[in-house]
């Protein structure tokens, strides 16, 4: 019997030892049982700047920052919304914080994001799977470069922020995650005056396995979206439409 490409594809697109499903789709695991990176970026310019402005997350209401896919391509199943507390299940993990630079329109963007195993504001309201995220744009791609502008994400869109208006501990921007101003709003992404010493490993996308590479672009997070990913981070980028009046 002959197999058509269609079928064939996804296997031929899985890399070297990686075991999917019967669909071609990538193993899932249990949320809390996902094994993250030790923190990992590129030794050179890029890996400066990706830990010179590392994020500062304070977190104030729903899940922790959890590991999204480990080294074998298996990402976590995240978990419903459900129970009394919107961090019931997922308030306990070193998590993991995903990095990726990018040249756009004659500048230079890092985006730094957090997977969390739900989003919920009340009991049954919310979703599985949670994905959030800060843009830096920088003039240049070198360590000396400055941020230019802030985005911040807001569910499924940005929001422009003023560097001057944004609270740093010396390089760093000041985040929080926590719940939503109503019942039934899930936590957001917002600024704080607040700095934690707390961070998650960071992980740069030129480091992951090409196995968990593989399995992000792949995997479907419902209402989320990993905008780090291949299939995703030009589209993200441009809706960032500030950029277009910056000087370089």
């Amino acid at each position: 019997m002959l197999l058509s490409a269609s079928v064939l594809l996804p296997f031929l697109l899985l890399p070297c030892g990686l075991l999917a499903d019967d669909q071609g789709r990538p193993g899932i695991i249990h949320h809390d049982a996902v094994v993250g990176f030790p923190e990992t970026v590129p030794d050179d310019w890029r890996g400066v700047l990706y830990k010179k402005y590392r994020p500062s997350l304070a977190l104030g209401g729903g899940c922790v920052p959890y590991p999204a896919v480990d080294a074998e391509g298996n990402i976590g199943g995240g978990l419903k919304p459900t129970g009394f507390f919107a961090n019931g299940d997922c308030n306990n993990s070193p998590g993991q914080v995903y990095v990726r630079g990018e040249r756009f329109n004659g500048l230079y963007a890092i985006m730094y994001s957090w997977y969390f195993p739900k989003s919920q504001s009340s009991p049954g309201i919310g979703q599985r799977h949670d994905w959030q995220n800060i843009l830096l744009w920088l003039a240049y791609p070198a360590e000396d470069a400055v941020v230019l502008a802030v985005n911040v994400q807001v569910h499924d869109k940005y929001t422009y922020k003023d560097v001057k208006k944004v609270s740093w501990h010396f390089t760093q921007p000041l985040l929080q995650y926590k719940s939503g101003a109503s019942w039934f709003q899930g936590p957001v992404l917002g600024l704080t005056d607040s700095w934690t010493a707390e961070t998650q490993p960071m992980i740069a996308w030129e480091n992951l396995t090409d196995a968990a590479r593989w399995a992000l672009n792949l995997t479907d997070w419902g209402a989320a979206t990993a905008a780090f990913t291949d299939v995703h981070l030009s589209r993200w980028l441009d809706t960032a439409n500030w950029y277009s009046g910056t000087p370089s």
